[in-house]
């Protein structure tokens, strides 16, 4: 037998109270047992319809009728073709009820260019998104497998029930119990540690910071590690701070938070920022980072021109 039909069988024996001990032990431990009772539970409140009398009369007269003796097969008897039937329902409704009941159920958060959305998970997890950033996690296994996909800025305050995944579109963050902060980008990824320890997996590259650091991966895949020196009670508001970062980080995280498209004219890149931009005006924050820098930036619409002074 193949394990589908191991399994019916199983379930056909649970059914008629003919399981041994060990395989009443494998139901539980497979969590089975709930289901199945939850089935005979569901079944058990079904109720046939209320025979009017005169349909009633009719099946008396008919059975009143002497009939010929036959002799029937054990298997053309009802009663073993009901057995048979109630197995086979069995079975079915159990294999629907595990389907359903472990069908993925995503939820997806969004958050707006400019803004900041606190969001708490079941565990008690801290998340906040900032700008035009989202995450999706599913919400059936969740509990047990803690894991959710970013894209975009967000901050980690991560509760120590075991291990919490955080995955992007080059790679993902490990924790056991910690905060941290994300921003992802086309461009650069970045990576900040307030407590704790994270494994930071980018592409096919493993990097382990502590409290204080920081790590960031470029579009050539270029990394560095950092020192870290924003509070996390700055990161909790909309404001960004930077202390010696490449402009193209300053950049990006621009573009994650404003919803921005930045294109420069020979300005270089990786010159270091240390400052802060403001997180409630976009002017007052493109005036912040690129005046001091000699830099000119012309916007239209969603685009920001950028060429040295």
């Amino acid at each position: 037998m193949n394990e589908e039909e191991n399994n019916n069988d199983l379930y056909s024996r649970w059914l008629t109270g003919d399981l041994t001990e060990e395989e009443k032990l494998l139901l539980k431990e497979n969590g089975d047992d709930k289901v199945l009772s939850e089935i005979i539970s569901t079944a058990d409140s079904w109720t046939l319809p209320e025979l009017k009398d005169a349909t009633w009369q009719k099946i008396k007269e008919k059975r009143s009728q002497p009939k010929a003796i036959k002799i029937i097969p054990l298997y053309k008897k009802p009663l073993f073709l009901a057995s048979a039937a109630s197995i086979l329902l069995l079975v079915g409704l159990f294999w629907l009820f595990k389907t359903e009941k472990n069908k993925p159920v995503m939820i997806s958060v969004n958050c707006t260019a400019g803004a900041v959305k606190e969001i708490t998970l079941s565990d008690n997890t801290l998340i906040l998104l900032r700008g035009k950033s989202s995450i999706s996690y599913d919400s059936v296994s969740f509990n047990e497998a803690r894991k959710i996909i970013l894209e975009g800025e967000a901050y980690f305050a991560v509760n120590r029930k075991g291990s919490f995944e955080v995955q992007y579109k080059e790679g993902s963050v490990k924790v056991l119990g910690t905060k941290f902060d994300i921003m992802t980008g086309n461009e650069i990824t970045a990576v900040k540690c307030f407590e704790g320890k994270v494994q930071v997996i980018n592409k096919n590259e493993t990097n382990i910071i502590e409290k204080g650091q920081g790590i960031r991966y470029t579009i050539d895949n270029k990394m560095n590690k950092f020192i870290e020196t924003e509070e996390p009670a700055a990161v909790l508001t909309k404001d960004h701070t930077f202390n010696g970062a490449p402009l193209q980080e300053v950049c990006t995280s621009l573009s994650v938070f404003y919803d921005l498209k930045f294109v420069s004219e020979n300005v270089d890149l990786q010159r270091n920022f240390s400052g802060r931009y403001s997180g409630t005006n976009l002017d007052t924050a493109l005036n912040g980072v690129f005046t001091p820098m000699s830099i000119d930036f012309r916007k239209e619409g969603n685009t920001v021109y950028l060429k040295n002074k």
